[in-house]
């Protein structure tokens, strides 16, 4: 091996040295984020996650007038939106909780009402026990280039209880919706939900 060839081969090592390091440096940093924020991943990781595997599981609760029978929906604010998310920005959506993997099924429930229905939840109440399943549904989410296995549960209730970003949803302002949901609200008010559904 001549000096060229030397001084060439210590070169590579020495950048995939400095590429170990750094990807190293990056979990570490992946790990102190998820150790400061519930387990979950930075937005980015995770949206690059959610489209090499191309799907993800989901739970989605929709709050239902337990007097009139009217769904109430979530106005979407998401201050970590990014890409396609931008699309749903001030639109209405069911409330969901994803990476479900990293949390036991029993507990997702009342994470999911805490963190994004109720306003103020008394879990010696608890609420997740009128919980109703709905549906089982596989939906697009071009925005973020991936499908939703998504199981669905109504949540009969006074809306008064609910977070004050909640508004309710008729055939009128249905427009409104993202489009995702919209298959799945329509399906209920025809009667024509099955125990599972597919709306891709």
């Amino acid at each position: 091996m001549n000096s060229i060839e030397l001084h060439e081969s210590v070169k590579k090592t020495l950048d995939r040295s400095r590429l170990s390091i750094k990807s190293r440096a990056n979990l570490i940093g992946q790990r102190n984020w998820r150790n400061r924020h519930d387990g979950f991943l930075p937005k980015d990781v995770w949206l690059r996650n959610l489209e090499t595997a191309g799907s993800y599981s989901c739970l989605e609760i929709i709050p239902i007038d337990q007097n009139t029978g009217i769904i109430y929906l979530k106005e979407r604010k998401d201050p970590t939106a990014q890409g396609g998310e931008l699309d749903w920005e001030g639109k209405l959506h069911i409330p969901g909780l994803a990476n479900l993997a990293k949390i036991r099924g029993d507990k997702a429930p009342e994470i999911l009402l805490k963190k994004e229905i109720i306003q103020n939840l008394d879990e010696t109440i608890g609420p997740s026990k009128n919980l109703k399943y709905l549906t089982h549904v596989k939906y697009p989410e071009p925005e973020r280039r991936t499908v939703a296995d998504t199981l669905i549960l109504l949540l009969p209730i006074n809306p008064n209880e609910l977070q004050d970003d909640f508004k309710p949803v008729t055939k009128d302002n249905l427009s409104q919706v993202i489009s995702q949901h919209r298959p799945i609200l329509e399906s209920y008010w025809e009667n024509n939900i099955s125990i599972t559904m597919d709306t891709r």
